[in-house]
């Protein structure tokens, strides 16, 4: 589809009536529209979201049957948990949308640099803790969003990973997750195609106004 397709352009005439998706990062942004659209038509979409209030407001906002699961990507534990006690036997479509970029350098609660964890690690616990779910749920699809900035650094040290205080900038911590993401979708293409699970990574395009460098 050319131009600059809506969400509900790209789904429009798609029944995804019976079909269960988690986006993470539901609450705002391109998650929050992605989410809104799966609904629309008929999914049931679980909202992966910081904040359990947000969540609430996020889906308060959308026709469908929306649900709200709160969980900390930089609390791998806390991933854990979440993953294990979604109220779902079935999956059949994981979207890794959520992620965080800019300020000054932090870690996460299990001592990695923020950007790494929040947009990589976090979301390689989730699958890995969904993993019998979105078997079963078999077609079944993760979803990666990456960015055009997985360019830069332009090589990825694997033995520096994750980029350290000393060495740290907003860019290329936020270019060394995204990287880190695409070649996450093609392991799990790799390892998890004899399962029916496919992955992808994409660019969701250029200047888009998320508030991804607001939220906390």
């Amino acid at each position: 589809m050319r131009g600059r397709p809506t969400a509900d352009a790209i789904l429009a005439g798609r029944d995804l009536s019976g079909r269960v998706m988690l986006v993470t990062g539901g609450d705002s942004g391109i998650g929050f529209e992605t989410a809104r659209a799966l609904a629309a038509q008929g999914a049931r979409v679980w909202l992966g979201c910081l904040r359990a209030a947000d969540g609430e407001r996020a889906a308060a906002a959308m026709v469908g049957d929306v649900r709200v699961c709160a969980f900390d990507l930089g609390d791998l534990a806390g991933v854990r948990r979440a993953a294990a006690s979604l109220d779902e036997p079935v999956l059949h479509a994981v979207i890794c949308n959520a992620g965080v970029y800019g300020g000054p350098y932090a870690e996460t609660i299990d001592g990695f640099e923020r950007t790494f964890g929040v947009c990589y690690l976090g979301h390689v616990q989730l699958i890995l803790g969904l993993l019998d779910r979105l078997r079963a749920g078999a077609p079944a699809r993760v979803v990666l969003v990456s960015s055009q900035n997985h360019r830069w650094p332009r090589s990825l040290d694997v033995d520096a990973v994750p980029i350290s205080r000393q060495r740290y900038s907003e860019l290329a911590a936020y270019g060394e997750a995204k990287r880190c993401v695409v070649l996450l979708a093609r392991a799990l293409s790799d390892r998890f195609a004899v399962d029916g699970i496919t992955a992808n990574a994409l660019h969701p395009g250029d200047l888009i106004a998320t508030g991804i460098d607001r939220d906390s």
